[in-house]
């Protein structure tokens, strides 16, 4: 498949002893529905970070982005989901204040899992688009929204 034209959607196993997927990823099922190209790659538990998805399929950091799930202080508030490239880092600080927030905290494990409903290391915010959640991106691929 030629990369330039397809999505490449990286998944981690929790399982330390299979890789295997008794289902498939939200994100997948949304993009299959929507005949997006992609390719699924699955990955044991050992790989932990965009970083090591990105060493183990042979591309460049910046090629794998993770979602970052991070808290406001606002009770009842659905998290914010911040999509970056592997490599880069979020300050939440800087992230409050150009949202004109007083505070912003990345979310705990158990927290980003319990408010999404996925596990880390496979949190994606494609299938939580239109559940409340506000996305956010450093880079201008991921600001288009698809057509409903």
């Amino acid at each position: 498949m030629d990369r330039s034209s397809t999505s490449m959607v990286a998944w981690a196993s929790t399982s330390s002893s299979s890789i295997l997927v008794a289902s498939e990823p939200p994100a997948v099922r949304i993009l299959r529905q929507r005949r997006i190209a992609h390719e699924l790659h699955h990955f044991p538990s050992s790989i932990r970070t965009a970083e090591d998805a990105a060493n183990a399929l042979g591309v460049a950091p910046s090629a794998v982005y993770k979602t970052l799930v991070v808290s406001t202080d606002a009770p009842g508030d659905k998290p914010l989901l911040v999509m970056l490239p592997g490599p880069k880092d979020l300050d939440p600080r800087q992230l409050a204040r150009m949202l004109g927030l007083k505070r912003l905290r990345m979310a705990g494990r158990a927290n980003a899992e319990r408010a999404t409903g996925m596990r880390t290391g496979g949190i994606s915010a494609i299938p939580l688009a239109g559940r409340g959640f506000r996305c956010f991106s450093t880079t201008r691929r991921l600001r288009s929204r698809p057509s409903t």
